[in-house]
């Protein structure tokens, strides 16, 4: 092997760098071979740290299904079987292979949307834009999380409930009936927004012992707290 061809390979594996080229033939060959054998080690080991692999579904979409036993942040921990199929979703960064996120049913994660840490996504919910749903957090019903939207710290976003545009959802707050909550307003600490309420502009609803319902609208700068929150 002239040693030309030779530091071109030795370039293209990244722990030899600029590595002095080994003088004996022998040498060479067992560098080449141990890096061969470290590459497969860590191809295997990535293989069993992933928990889902991905079936063509057709659309575009693909079917979860599941590499390992592991449970989720539903109640009662429900545990997700080796083998078990989940919901749909556009590509691997739907979904983290870390931590216990996943989506099952007839649910869907679409686009650039991302899931991550412990959230579940259930029933035939579905994320889609650039929306983050993370941490313990559920999206489930027929919701829909869209835009950049960020639902986070174990809140709940369920029913026929629409989260969208920059809206964030956090810190326990639970959005669900045919509610609405968009543009840049955040839900938080507890609270609830359900029936027909709408949570718009920059509004902030916060604490646990506040419930918007009804046909109420909360526009604006105004911050809805409980006495003394």
């Amino acid at each position: 092997m002239r040693g030309g061809t030779l530091r071109t390979l030795l370039t293209r594996v990244p722990e030899w760098g600029s590595t002095t080229l080994p003088a004996d033939k022998s040498e060479i060959t067992s560098l080449l071979y141990h890096s061969r054998g470290n590459h497969r080690k860590r191809e295997l080991r990535a293989h069993m740290a992933k928990k889902y692999r991905l079936l063509p579904e057709g659309n575009g979409l693909y079917r979860l299904e599941a590499l390992k036993e592991f449970s989720t942040s539903k109640e009662g921990n429900v545990v997700i079987h080796k083998g078990d199929l989940g919901g749909l979703v556009s590509s691997p960064y739907n979904l983290s292979q870390r931590g216990r996120c996943w989506v099952e049913g007839d649910a869907r994660v679409l686009e650039s949307a991302k899931v991550t840490k412990d959230a579940l996504i259930m029933d035939k919910a579905v994320v889609t834009g650039r929306a983050r749903v993370t941490d313990r957090s559920w999206v489930g019903g027929e919701a829909r999380v869209e835009g950049e939207a960020q639902i986070s710290g174990g809140a709940a976003v369920l029913g026929n409930a629409v989260v969208r545009d920059g809206a964030t959802i956090r810190s326990l707050a639970i959005v669900g009936g045919n509610s609405i909550v968009e543009h840049r307003a955040t839900v938080e600490r507890g609270a609830t927004v359900g029936e027909r309420a709408r949570v718009a502009g920059v509004a902030v609803v916060s604490g646990k012992d506040t419930v918007l319902k009804g046909d109420d609208v909360f526009l604006g700068r105004r911050t809805s707290t409980p006495p003394g929150g």
